[in-house]
């Protein structure tokens, strides 16, 4: 079977300055005004992307990161002769940042528009101090080491020796959607799957030039460059591998033992380089059997946010503790509560993957997957534990019946949870 296909949009879960793309500490640390000024040009854009989108409680988010980078247009100055004017412009700009969070973090949409405007105008008039090469200059990175930060093009990374590439971090560190398609992807797998047997899949990633796409070209997002998700089409068997890179340019490889005779939905999901947005891709592995189609439950809205598997209870609670009710086209925060057996909460929670926790987020019809990490930073040490509690954000693009695959390692088994909830 070969399937040609193209990236599409996933969920991501984190918060500010720190997603599952890296964000450079040289964003909070600019070290001159064309590092600064590249800041607040890929943050503006970041925010007028969230405003389309109506998502104004994530706006704070990338403003916050023109600050430091006001500081430092404000201390260099400008021209001969005008870095007075300057500083009260650089000043003028950074309490419209100030303005511009508040408004974020009330949820007034339409406040933060009308602050956004004057904040645009106001940065308008501090460019015209500086020269005029300086607001829209370039500055090139490394895709494995993000505070490497060149001015000249054609460089390569003095730690590994990649070429750098122009910096990028992410609108959101909890939902993206790419407006196009970076990559394409041709997969070859057997046809149908054969059940209870080792199943080779080859995958083949191609920029829509033609040109291989390898792993120098794709971010790590918690210690893989790619990542492959697979569920039966009763909802009932999901495994969630990391495919290696093969022996031909652009190709990587993976293996499952598909535990039912049904058709399966598999998405492949990576971070472009050039972009640094979350792509996915999702196509169907055939089986030897047809699915029934699945009706919704007949169950409340939240009573599938609890689950059990060998001892072991985890519960999707809102952030306060309370029963949690999700909105689809909104975020979500919410808290994931772990206990054994005799209801004790349960605090050996092992890394898997550079966090405590995994979750991924199915639409009923299997038309789209969305992956969500909890917030805070990358777990890397193996000999930290976690739990009982954990905090993620949720981010439904709609409403509507939706499954949840939550993954955790505890005692060196990884264990695969499966709920369902209705987000309205």
């Amino acid at each position: 079977m070969l399937l040609v296909l193209f990236f599409g949009s996933v969920v991501l879960s984190g918060f500010p300055l720190r997603a599952d793309i890296p964000v450079p500490v040289r964003l909070t640390q600019p070290g001159n005004a064309a590092e600064a000024w590249n800041v607040i040009r890929i943050a503006v854009a970041n925010a007028e992307r969230l405003f389309e989108e109506n998502r104004v409680d994530e706006i704070r988010e990338q403003v916050v990161l023109m600050g430091p980078s006001l500081r430092v247009l404000a201390r260099e100055g400008a021209l001969e002769g005008g870095q007075g004017d300057a500083e009260s412009l650089a000043t003028a700009a950074f309490q419209q940042v100030n303005l511009l969070v508040r408004e974020s973090m009330a949820g007034n949409l339409e406040g933060a528009r009308s602050v956004f405007g004057r904040l645009r105008k106001e940065l308008g008039r501090l460019e015209a101090f500086f020269a005029p090469e300086l607001p829209s200059t370039e500055i090139h990175s490394c895709v494995d080491h993000p505070e490497i930060a060149e001015i000249v093009s054609g460089k390569r990374c003095p730690d590994c020796g990649k070429a750098l590439g122009p910096r990028r971090f992410p609108y959101s560190v909890i939902y993206t959607r790419a407006k196009l398609p970076t990559i394409a992807l041709e997969v070859k797998a057997p046809d149908p799957l054969r059940v209870g047997e080792v199943n080779a899949l080859n995958l083949h990633l191609k920029q829509p030039s033609g040109q291989p796409v390898g792993p120098e070209d794709l971010v790590v997002a918690h210690s893989r460059r790619l990542h492959l998700l697979l569920v039966d089409e009763t909802g009932s068997d999901f495994q969630h591998l990391a495919p290696e890179a093969g022996n031909e340019p652009g190709t990587f490889v993976a293996s499952f033992v598909p535990a039912s005779a049904v058709s399966y939905r598999a998405w492949v999901v990576a971070v472009p380089a050039a972009t640094r947005l979350t792509e996915s891709l999702a196509w169907t592995l055939p089986g030897g059997e047809a699915a029934r189609p699945m009706a919704p439950p007949l169950i409340g809205a939240t009573e599938g946010l609890v689950s059990e598997r060998e001892g072991i209870t985890v519960r999707l609670l809102a952030a306060d503790g309370g029963p949690q009710r999700i909105s689809g086209g909104a975020t979500n925060p919410v808290r994931l509560h772990v206990s054994d057996a005799n209801g004790t909460p349960l605090r050996r929670l092992e890394p898997l993957w550079n966090a405590f926790a995994h979750l991924s987020l199915v639409s009923w019809d299997f038309a789209s997957v969305h992956q969500v990490h909890a917030v805070g930073g990358e777990i890397l040490s193996a000999d930290l534990r976690g739990g009982p509690d954990l905090t993620f954000k949720l981010h439904p693009p709609a409403p509507g019946w939706w499954r949840l695959y939550l993954q955790i390692r505890v005692d060196g088994c990884t264990m695969t949870f499966p709920l369902v909830f209705l987000a309205e």
